[in-house]
């Protein structure tokens, strides 16, 4: 079954994180970086989304003001200063309660990332069983933000923070979430520094 099948069979939402205030950047949003002509990261990844099938899309960030644009919800940590983490713990709180299933959390600064790698997410979260699922390149480096989550493990995600766990891979590795191996692991390049960004384009 595609990945757009799944989702609209198991009802899977998205949000990007975007919580990151940009600092390497002068400010300026990682997501909103130009990565062509015209087009930021933050569009394109978002592009690819929906091209996958999942129509219900937010972004995680606690100032909205830089996503207006986007025309989607900007969902706040509810409780800001814990990283991704914190972003996770508010979009699944975000979608319980709307009939969704599970929630696909992608980071804004993935510029090479397709809609293969993400219906692929999907289908091996739907095919394994799996509470939680994340990527893993061909060289065994974890990818812990490009995640898909079943809903109802907001009380466990929230329970682990209360014990003080900040790092999504520590969350996971108590959860017992499934990775999901990708041999090429370009689709993950993501742009933490202006470096990152110069290689990228280049």
């Amino acid at each position: 079954m595609r990945g757009s099948d799944m989702q609209s069979s198991m009802g899977i939402g998205a949000v990007v994180l975007a919580g990151g205030k940009g600092s390497r950047y002068g400010g300026v949003a990682k997501g909103l970086l130009e990565i062509s002509p015209g087009v930021c990261i933050l569009e394109r990844t978002i592009a690819e989304i929906r091209s996958s099938g999942i129509e219900h899309l937010a972004i995680s960030a606690n100032d909205a003001d830089p996503y207006a644009a986007f025309g989607l919800t900007v969902i706040a940590d509810l409780r800001p200063g814990l990283g991704p983490i914190g972003g996770i713990e508010a979009g699944l709180a975000h979608f319980r309660g709307e009939e969704y299933d599970a929630v696909l959390f992608l980071p804004c600064d993935l510029p090479g990332i397709t809609r293969q790698e993400i219906s692929t997410l999907i289908s091996e979260f739907s095919e394994s069983g799996a509470r939680a699922v994340y990527a893993q390149d061909g060289s065994f480096f974890d990818h812990p933000i490009c995640t898909v989550v079943h809903i109802d493990l907001l009380d466990d995600v929230t329970g682990l923070i209360d014990e003080g766990r900040r790092k999504i891979a520590d969350v996971w590795a108590r959860i017992g979430a499934t990775p999901v191996t990708f041999e090429d692991a370009a689709p993950f390049y993501n742009v933490n520094t202006p470096a990152d960004l110069a290689r990228w384009k280049g």
